[in-house]
């Protein structure tokens, strides 16, 4: 079975607000990762909603 692999290298002249565009893209693409690492080390709990305010008349 082949494989194939393309493999590019580009070099882009982006604006100020691209560019800050893009970090802040980064970030937060990297801070979700963090945090679904973080999460998954939790245990699971079962959390049990609030009643709803028809219900408590």
């Amino acid at each position: 079975m082949p494989i194939e692999v393309t493999l590019e290298r580009r070099q882009l002249q982006l604006t100020c607000i691209e560019g800050a565009l893009a970090k802040g893209a980064t970030s937060r693409h990297a801070l979700r990762r963090q945090f679904e690492s973080a999460i998954a080390a939790l245990p699971l709990i079962a959390i049990k909603p609030p009643p709803s305010p028809s219900s408590s008349h």
